[in-house]
């Protein structure tokens, strides 16, 4: 993937983890970290972004992403990663008994 596809070229404002709140779902966050864990679900991968301020999930649908899928399959622990993408809220029954929303 060339620096100019990646989004590596250009110099964004990146969102750190724990700063999220409910009134950003929707918004357009960039996210940079590291991969803590990977999971393949099939049509949907998953990887826990790590950055000092905590974790965040940040998931690719292989409908709505493709080329994004692909390019998760090859990621692994440790590896830096960065992504950009509208903010989703988890769905009530994705949602664990520990999960606590962010005021």
């Amino acid at each position: 993937m060339s620096p100019e596809g990646s989004g590596l070229s250009t110099a964004t404002a990146r969102t750190p983890a724990a700063s999220f709140r409910v009134a950003d779902v929707g918004k357009d966050v960039s996210l940079a970290g590291w991969v803590n864990r990977r999971r393949d679900m099939g049509r949907s991968s998953s990887i826990d972004l790590r950055d000092r301020h905590g974790l965040t999930q940040v998931v690719i649908d292989a409908t709505e992403s493709p080329d994004a899928h692909k390019v998760v399959t090859d990621v692994r622990t440790s590896c830096a990663a960065w992504s950009e993408a509208p903010l989703r809220s988890a769905s009530l029954e994705r949602r664990t008994r520990s999960w606590k929303p962010a005021r």
